[in-house]
């Protein structure tokens, strides 16, 4: 029930104009006080009895009224939240309430910003409100009733969760790549789970491929990827530069090497105990070469090299490096000129792989292309170790071909 009380003042004022005239000024005025849900509101108003008039001399009254409301007792603005008052951008959703109890005379103005999914209500508890960007959001409510009002302002945050990774790829065709994810931004604390059944930030152990992740934080805010681990490149001899020399036995010739793939810097390592990409002053033959890079891969492979003119320079004897052995009556047998001068010499012949296939001591021109079970070899170049026995244990090697 509203109630009013009134009071009813007289006011009598004398003043004087500017040309010396005596004007009097009676004023009939009342104060009602009003009682208007949590406030009080007071309208005070000034009038003049009827008739009067402003005129010019002192007997005549000055006509002046008014009315102005004061608050003496605004309503209250006040906000509360009944949802978290900091959520992920993905799922954002805020219920708002204004908590002290109303009549049907208080008027609400929300204003939410222009990123809202609402960006203004009139509720006085507007729910489900979304945003669209993330950040600190001051949301502010007005409440007014008649002629009073109040304000209020309430913050809360939007944020995304954001994630970095560091990758180490998987080297040597070997499953043991690594991914970290870091530099994490999310409410603690927080879970992880990836596709491998892995919960921790790091994982090790891995082949090339997918992996996804998804972070929860504690507020139920989540976030999904996927880490690609991809493998070093593979670890290869690029370009070989070769420099015959003059004969089989000069000891003129060079070979050079590039390595690519893998990780640097690369060991290499020759057969012969040289290190380093690049041969110098050797001999026709076949010589093994080992890298080895950053990651510990490990390549293997060999480079062989002939001369320019495919024959030995020692006068004393001449080693052939062809045999057709189909009993035509030429080039059957391996022939080595000279090699009757040498009686403890022992010949080994090796496969690409490596393995011996035939070996003789005291060689004299006898070896046809058959193994050392009597089999023939399949056409193929293979690989000659000579070995004089002489004063100055000389010893040769290069390649020869079996052409059936």
């Amino acid at each position: 029930m509203r109630k009013a009380i009134f009071f009813f003042l007289l006011v009598t004022s004398t003043f004087n104009l500017c040309f010396a005239q005596g004007i009097k000024r009676q004023v009939l005025g009342s104060i009602g006080v009003f009682g208007k849900g949590n406030g009080i509101m007071v309208n005070t108003t000034f009038g003049q009895p009827p008739n009067a008039g402003t005129i010019k001399d002192s007997s005549n009254y000055l006509r002046q009224g008014f009315q102005q409301p004061i608050c003496l007792y605004a309503p209250k603005a006040e906000i509360l939240t009944t949802t978290l008052t900091s959520q992920c951008l993905s799922n954002n959703s805020f219920d708002f309430i204004y908590p002290d109890s109303t009549d049907g005379f208080t008027n609400f103005e929300w204003i939410f910003g222009a990123d809202a999914s609402s960006i203004k209500s009139n509720l006085k508890n507007p729910t489900g409100i979304t945003f669209s960007n993330t950040g600190t959001k001051n949301i502010e409510l007005l409440v007014s009733r008649g002629g009073c009002r109040s304000s209020a302002i309430y913050s809360i945050n939007v944020y995304d969760i954001n994630v970095g990774s560091s990758i180490n790829f998987a080297s040597c065709d070997s499953c043991n790549g690594r991914i970290e994810i870091n530099n994490i931004t999310a409410v603690a604390p927080y879970t992880i789970l990836w596709n491998t059944g892995d919960t921790t930030e790091i994982i090790t152990g891995l082949c090339t491929g997918n992996y996804i992740y998804e972070l929860t934080d504690s507020n139920g805010c989540q976030k999904s990827d996927t880490v690609e681990l991809l493998s070093s490149s593979t670890l290869e001899l690029g370009t070989i530069t070769i420099v015959k020399p003059n004969c089989d036995d000069a000891g003129n010739g060079s070979i050079i090497v590039e390595v690519s793939g893998g990780s640097t810097p690369y060991d290499i390592a020759w057969s012969n105990g040289s290190l380093g990409n690049t041969l110098n002053n050797i001999n026709a033959g076949t010589y093994n070469i080992s890298v080895t890079d950053n990651d510990n891969c490990l390549l293997q492979d060999s480079v062989s090299i002939t001369s320019e003119t495919g024959k030995i320079c020692n006068k004393e004897f001449v080693i052939y490096n062809v045999i057709s052995p189909n009993d035509d009556g030429k080039n059957d047998v391996w022939i080595i000129e000279g090699i009757e001068n040498f009686p403890d010499n022992e010949v080994k012949i090796f496969n690409r792989w490596g393995s011996i296939v035939y070996e003789k001591s005291s060689y004299s021109n006898t070896w046809n292309g058959l193994n050392n079970e009597g089999e023939p070899l399949p056409s193929a170049t293979y690989y000659y170790m000579l070995k004089l026995n002489d004063a100055e244990n000389r010893t040769y090697s290069g390649d020869i071909s079996v052409i059936r």
